[in-house]
């Protein structure tokens, strides 16, 4: 790659950031964002809040985790760039816009991050120490889009015991978040997004 085409994608990162700044809040808030985003791109081989911080960023590390764990952030601009950008891109193709569902796999070490388990890693093909989502992206003939997405909560997470109400809170998952089936989950992030007018059931 040479070093116009690394200055170039370093500014298309800079666009994409602006656009979607504002939507993480304070200005502080704002730069974890950016720190994370660059870090995802650029660190060499663990991508995860540490390295991130040390390498990328001003060297905050509890900063940054304290933004990912728990900073809110208004994602309904990205949706909003799907249904003004992308879906027009779709009028004149036979195949319109399509939504597909599918499941991502974090393999996770500890079993202290919200909803690990040890549950089924099709990455791995076997049984392993993982999170698991159900995410819904909007594709289009302009591009795709990750529109909804949800953590699957293990049945495990969701008994009622001390032990799993105290895991639930240290990992702010509230109280009224029960236990649902992946196609339950499905179902529920396909009806958020039709009524919002973003996609359509044909």
């Amino acid at each position: 790659m040479t070093e116009d085409k690394v200055h170039a994608m370093a500014e298309q990162l800079v666009r994409f950031y602006k656009r979607f700044a504002l939507l993480f809040g304070k200005k502080q808030a704002q730069d974890h964002a950016y720190t994370y985003a660059k870090g995802r791109l650029v660190c060499p081989e663990r991508k995860s809040i540490k390295p991130i911080a040390l390498n990328v960023g001003v060297g905050q590390v509890s900063a940054l985790q304290k933004f990912i764990n728990i900073a809110p952030w208004e994602h309904g601009e990205v949706q909003a760039v799907f249904a003004d950008k992308l879906v027009p891109t779709a009028i004149d193709s036979p195949i319109r816009v399509v939504g597909v569902v599918d499941e991502r796999v974090f393999t996770e070490k500890g079993t202290h991050c919200a909803s690990v388990a040890r549950q089924y890693n099709d990455r791995l093909g076997k049984e392993d120490n993982c999170q698991v989502g159900v995410i819904l992206v909007g594709v289009t003939p302009g591009s795709s889009v990750l529109l909804n997405h949800q953590l699957y909560l293990p049945e495990s997470w969701c008994e009622d015991t001390r032990e799993s109400r105290t895991r639930r809170q240290k990992v702010h998952i509230p109280d009224n978040v029960g236990f649902q089936t992946k196609p339950q989950i499905t179902d529920g992030l396909i009806c958020q997004i039709v009524a919002l007018g973003i996609m359509h059931l044909d």
